[in-house]
């Protein structure tokens, strides 16, 4: 955007001259002209404004220290910035490194462990972990991305299945009296509220703008919109105590929901990454001379370790889904 600008400031300058020149010759009346901006200023400005967005971005602290080969100490406030000297070589994974000795409350400075940029810095996120083991980085943002899409999975199926449930018991009470149409609209409610507020953690492992916007929308709001709707709800035949009684269990859901749909999504998620992970490795930037991943290793900890909770889990599911679904279906007409 900032190019075609220039582009069309440079083109349209002479014109602009050309016609002012036209008019003071007719002694007609020049309006004021705006002062030319090139393209390089142009650029410049947008460089300085994004340098200016980085700095106030960056930690006011430092995060690491590093030991330079000449033994001098450089502290690093963000990991990125290391990244294109890792990767010309200029700074190896294997130079000393540690978490900075932050000074605590009390005024005591606490000496960090010395260990090496790839296991601290390099473990610090996913494009960091793709310099020394990129393998292992889609192995464990496919576990994060798995565990998240069975988070909205479940909390969907929770506010799919109370509403549906709702509507077919309208009408009717529980053992206290409470309107169950009410009750299990709070508990899609409170679902509801939940899974509002995973979108913007979804928005971080899936790279797509409208989620991320969805969610910068959505979430901040949330609260909002779930009162009004709990609201409206309770003055529903005026049964407040109904509203609580679904409002309960449906915020204690997101406990249960996040260990569903983590055992649901996190293992076949960590299975895929690895196996992309796998098969994209030879078209990866790695830090040069770095020694690549071990095959048997990246079995074990990729594949068949999440292959055999996901064998437990759904074993589990078969053996006790019924009895778990009867027990807390009674519980919530109680």
């Amino acid at each position: 955007m900032l190019d075609a600008a220039a582009r069309f400031a440079d083109f349209a300058w002479p014109v602009e001259q050309f016609i002012r020149a036209e008019l003071k010759r007719r002694g007609l009346d020049v309006p004021p002209g705006l002062p030319h901006v090139s393209q390089t200023e142009i650029q410049t400005t947008a460089g300085n404004r994004q340098a200016s967005l980085n700095e106030k971005g960056k930690p006011k602290s430092p995060q690491w220290e590093i030991q330079l080969q000449d033994g001098t100490v450089r502290e690093v406030f963000v990991a990125s910035e290391l990244f294109p000297e890792i990767l010309s070589g200029a700074i190896s994974g294997d130079l000393p490194c540690r978490d900075f000795p932050a000074p605590s409350k009390n005024g005591t400075t606490k000496n960090k462990k010395w260990s090496n940029i790839a296991n601290k810095i390099g473990a610090s996120g996913y494009e960091a972990r793709l310099l020394f083991r990129p393998v292992w980085a889609h192995s464990l943002r496919g576990l994060q991305t798995g565990a998240i899409l069975g988070l909205v999975f479940w909390l969907v199926m929770n506010i799919f299945n109370s509403l549906s449930a709702g509507i077919e018991l309208r009408g009717l009470t529980d053992a206290k009296g409470h309107d169950l149409n009410t009750k299990f609209g709070a508990y899609a409610i409170a679902c509801g509220y939940w899974l509002a507020q995973s979108i913007p953690m979804l928005a971080e492992v899936v790279p797509l703008a409208w989620i991320k916007n969805l969610g910068a929308f959505v979430a901040p709001r949330a609260f909002q919109a779930a009162a009004m709707c709990l609201f409206f709800l309770g003055m529903k035949k005026l049964d407040v105590l109904a509203v609580f009684a679904g409002l309960i269990p449906g915020m204690g859901v997101a406990f249960g929901a996040m260990i569903a749909g983590g055992l649901a999504g996190g293992p076949p998620g960590m299975m895929i990454g690895t196996i992309i992970g796998w098969a994209r490795r030879s078209r990866l930037q790695t830090a040069p001379g770095w020694p690549r991943e071990k095959l048997y290793s990246l079995l074990l900890k990729g594949v068949l370790l999440p292959t055999s909770i996901s064998a437990v889990a759904v074993l589990i599911y078969i053996k006790y889904s019924d009895s778990l679904i009867e027990e807390v279906t009674k519980r919530f007409l109680q």
